[in-house]
Formats: C-alpha cells, sequence, structure tokens
C-alpha cells in the first residue's frame, strides 16, 4: 500500500473509505506516530475501522456531487 510507502515522509495519513481492509494497516501507522483519520459515509463506514482511527468524519449528502438541473 502507499500509505506505508509514504509513512517516514508524512504527519497524518487521511484514508477517504470505510473499508475495513484498511484497519490492518491502521496500527502500523500509529506505531510510526502518525495520526491517522477516515473521511467515510456512515453506512459504508466499518466498525473495526471507525474504532482503530484516531478520528473519523462522518460524511452526508451536501459531500455529494449535485449537478445543476440546467
Amino acid at each position: 500500500m502507499d500509505m506505508i510507502r509514504i509513512a517516514n515522509q508524512v504527519d497524518s495519513i487521511v484514508i477517504v473509505s470505510g473499508n475495513g481492509v484498511f484497519a490492518d494497516v491502521v496500527p502500523h501507522l500509529q506505531a510510526k506516530g502518525i495520526k491517522v483519520e477516515c473521511c467515510a459515509f456512515k453506512d459504508s463506514l466499518s466498525d473495526v475501522l471507525g474504532r482503530q482511527v484516531d478520528q473519523y468524519h462522518l460524511l452526508d449528502d451536501q459531500h455529494l456531487y449535485h449537478p445543476s438541473d440546467d
């Protein structure tokens, strides 16, 4: 994963996904002193990922693209 590759170059990483597959890598990043945050919709945020990250931000409809009906 690119997160592990760049871990020595950053202070924080934001995961824009709720997929629980990312939960396994979070403790490794945190052990390197990296703050890990997650942005995801409530229905798609894995419980495991939500517990692993330092902070999560829930997205809602206001974060979706709504093209104007011209």
